[in-house]
């Protein structure tokens, strides 16, 4: 009897693993749409907070050079340093969000993006500076109301 009673629970307790979302299975469920808005724009604007804090603080310790071509230089210089690997730390975060079925392929379209964005922001700072970095991604994100995602 004794035997009888292990296999049944054994049964049991196998059949549990099996069902979804139980057993620590592949990932964390999808957000629904609003929530995907909420929490994408939530991470981006402390994104662009900590980016405009740093960028701050960057361009204060620089020298006050007169020429525009001087501080031109400081700003790029600014951007590499504080902006950019700012922005990929935001990427990195939005990648951990699970998007609903309906949005996943526009989402991921986003993350994707701005991944490029981010590439040729870093081989030409001048590029973002000039706002063409990012224009793909940029409208897509709004297509998604992601209007704080905007870089």
């Amino acid at each position: 009897m004794n035997a009888r009673l292990i296999s049944v629970c054994l049964v049991f307790i196998a059949s549990l693993l099996t069902i979804p979302g139980c057993g620590g299975g592949e990932g964390e469920d999808p957000l629904t749409v609003a929530q995907l808005v909420r929490q994408a724009n939530s991470i981006c604007e402390k994104a662009s907070e900590r980016q405009f804090v740093e960028l701050g603080k960057a361009l204060d310790r620089k020298t006050d050079e007169p020429s525009k071509s001087a501080r031109q230089a400081e700003l790029e210089e600014a951007t590499v340093e504080v902006v950019l690997p700012e922005a990929g730390t935001m990427i990195a975060e939005l990648e951990e969000l699970v998007p609903p079925p309906a949005a996943e392929g526009k989402y991921n379209s986003v993350i994707r993006k701005l991944k490029m964005g981010l590439k040729k922001a870093e081989d030409s700072p001048k590029l973002f500076l000039s706002g063409k970095a990012f224009v793909s991604a940029n409208q897509e994100a709004s297509e998604l109301t992601l209007e704080k995602c905007n870089l």
